[in-house]
C-alpha cells in the first residue's frame, strides 16, 4: 500500500479472525465482508455503499490454495453458512436468523439469498418501471421475499413509491412479500412468527424446537445485528489517529467503517517479504481496502501458517 504499510487481502483477513470469534460472530463478520455496505456515520442511516470486499467463493478458493493456514478449519465451517450481497447489518442478521440450520439457532429456510437480482415478467416490469427487481432476502423455492423496513417514517416520498412498486411487482409475479421492521428484528418471538409465515408459504410447519436449538438461538440473538462491538468510536467519528510509538491495529469492522483509509498494523514487518519467507499462495495485492486483522483483546495477528512464514 505504501512504504512500511501492509494489509492482508480480505480472504486472509477472514481466516485470521476465525480463531478469535465464535461461529455466530464469524458468520456475521463474513457476511459483512461479502456485503455491499460499510459503516459511514456521515450518512442519515449510518451506512455507505460499496462493492463487496470479497465473496464466499473467493474465500473458499483462498482456503483451498492454503489448506494449512491457521484458522482454515473454523473459517471453512463458517463459509457454508454465509451469504453474499447483504446491504446492511440487519440484512446480515436476518439471513442468519432465518437461514442458519436449526443446530445453530436458525430457522433453516432453504436457499436464502441476499439482494439477488431477478428478472420480472412484463406485467411486473410495467408495475415497477424497472427491468430487474432485488428482494432483500429471497427464498426462491418458496417464492418468498423478506424485506427489511428500517425507518419508514423518515423515507422520502420517492423511496416509498419505489418500495410500493417493488412489492406490487413481486406480488404480481407470485411472490409473497413479508416486511420486517426495526422493532421486530431484535425479538425472538417476532422472528419466529416470520419463520412460521414463511414455512406456511412453503406448505410446511415449523417443527418443534429442542432445548439445544433454544440455547443456540439465545446465543445468536445475543450476538445481534449491530457491528458496534467490532469497531472503535473514534474511527467512526473521524477523529485523527492517535500519535503513539506503536500504531493501533484496527478491529474487525474498521474495514467496514473506513474502507478508504490505510490502516497500520504493528505486526507488519518493515521489509516484505522477509528473506526467509516460505511459500504462501493466493494473496492478492490488488485489494487496497483495509480489512479485519484482529479482534480487540486478542493476540497480535501475525500472518502465519503452520510451519511457514507467508510470502506475498
Amino acid at each position: 500500500m505504501a512504504s512500511g504499510i501492509y494489509a492482508p487481502c480480505p480472504e486472509l483477513c477472514f481466516v485470521q479472525v476465525a480463531n478469535n470469534l465464535n461461529l455466530h460472530e464469524l458468520v456475521k463478520v463474513g457476511n459483512a465482508l461479502c456485503g455491499t455496505f460499510f459503516i459511514d456515520p456521515k450518512t442519515r442511516n449510518g451506512l455507505g455503499k460499496r462493492r463487496p470486499l470479497t465473496s464466499v467463493q473467493r474465500i473458499r478458493a483462498f482456503i483451498g490454495r492454503n489448506p494449512g493456514i491457521l484458522g482454515a478449519k473454523p473459517a471453512r465451517r463458517a463459509l457454508g453458512l454465509m451469504v453474499d450481497g447483504a446491504a446492511s447489518p440487519p440484512e446480515v442478521f436476518l439471513a442468519m436468523a432465518l437461514g442458519l440450520p436449526h443446530r445453530f439457532g436458525g430457522y433453516q429456510l432453504p436457499g436464502i439469498a441476499a439482494n439477488r437480482r431477478i428478472r420480472p415478467s412484463s406485467k411486473a416490469r410495467a408495475i415497477a418501471h424497472r427491468n430487474t427487481l432485488v428482494p432483500d432476502i429471497l427464498c426462491e423455492s418458496g417464492r418468498l421475499d423478506i424485506e427489511y423496513d428500517s425507518n419508514t417514517e423518515h423515507a422520502s416520498a420517492a423511496q416509498l413509491t419505489r418500495d410500493a412498486q417493488k412489492r406490487l411487482a413481486l406480488e404480481a409475479d407470485g411472490y409473497k412479500v413479508i416486511t420486517v421492521t426495526a422493532r421486530q428484528i431484535g425479538s425472538q418471538g417476532e422472528i419466529r412468527k416470520i419463520a412460521e409465515q414463511s414455512r406456511r408459504r412453503m406448505g410446511a410447519r415449523l417443527r418443534p424446537q429442542s432445548a439445544a436449538f433454544r440455547q443456540q438461538q439465545r446465543a445468536l440473538f445475543r450476538t445481534g445485528w449491530s457491528l458496534s462491538r467490532y469497531h472503535r468510536r473514534e474511527w467512526l467519528e473521524g477523529a485523527p489517529e492517535p500519535v503513539a510509538p506503536t500504531p493501533l491495529c484496527p478491529t474487525p469492522a474498521d474495514a467496514l467503517a473506513a474502507p478508504d483509509r490505510a490502516l497500520r498494523c504493528p505486526a507488519a514487518p518493515k521489509r516484505w517479504p522477509p528473506s526467509d519467507a516460505g511459500t504462501f499462495s493466493g494473496l492478492e495485492s490488488t485489494t487496497l481496502e483495509p480489512i479485519l486483522p484482529e479482534i480487540e483483546g486478542s493476540a497480535s495477528p501475525g500472518i502465519t501458517s503452520r510451519g511457514n512464514t507467508p510470502k506475498m
